[in-house]
């Protein structure tokens, strides 16, 4: 009696066996499927892809330039940005280069933004050569740090006091507004910690009127201290 039970056990749980795997093996055709179509898809459009991004590869460069974008031509700063540039006329264009580039003129930290422009100078020619353009954005430098401050009806308030907070505002760093706005949050524990609770800091960025470059800016506090508790 007890061997016909564990017999009939025995036959329940693999038929229970082989049902779940009736029921899996769909389920895995499907996955396979919805695997294999987004890899169907790439095989489709890679060929499209690689055509568009190595067009240009090893097409004779004709020239090479660099001009300055939201700021007035400057020869030296342009010379010296296209010492940087590793795409030479009357050699093969090459992306590998000409991104080695971008990074080079970023880390010179005179640039803010970069790109790069191709012009065909044979428009429908086959193996047109192609002129090569860099469009830089100069990088702003702080100038100066000027404050002003309105008349305070409580304990005075000494500039120098307020400049010796100021970091990462010396003439010649980069303009950064971040950097800038840290300061005028310096400025405003300045005025709490001698009870100026109600004080305003306003920041502004003024050019250099004799800065010929544009690149040049003075940033402006405007401290109105308010009534002190």
């Amino acid at each position: 009696m007890r061997r016909q039970k564990a017999e009939s056990r025995k036959q329940n749980a693999e038929r229970g066996r082989q049902k779940a795997l009736s029921c899996f093996v769909p389920t895995a055709h499907c996955l396979l499927l919805y695997c294999l179509l987004p890899t169907a898809y790439c095989l489709l459009i890679f060929p499209t892809a690689v055509a568009q991004i190595g067009d240009y590869e090893g097409r004779p460069v004709s020239s090479v330039e660099v001009v300055l974008e939201g700021s007035p031509p400057d020869a030296s700063a342009q010379a010296e940005f296209l010492s940087l540039v590793r795409i030479k006329p009357n050699a093969p264009y090459s992306a590998v280069p000409a991104r080695q580039s971008l990074q080079d003129l970023f880390a010179s930290n005179g640039v803010a933004s970069a790109r790069v422009e191709l012009t065909e100078t044979q428009a429908g020619t086959r193996n047109s050569p192609l002129a090569v353009r860099f469009v830089v954005q100069r990088q702003l430098v702080i100038a100066g740090v000027t404050l002003r401050v309105s008349e305070a009806a409580g304990v005075p308030i000494a500039t120098d006091e307020i400049r010796a907070r100021l970091n990462l505002l010396e003439p010649g760093r980069r303009f950064s507004v971040p950097a800038i706005e840290r300061n005028a949050d310096e400025i405003q524990a300045y005025l709490r910690d001698r009870g100026y609770f109600n004080a305003t800091v306003e920041h502004a960025e003024e050019p250099v009127a004799s800065d010929a470059t544009g690149t040049r800016r003075v940033v402006v506090y405007s401290i109105t201290p308010g009534a002190p508790a």
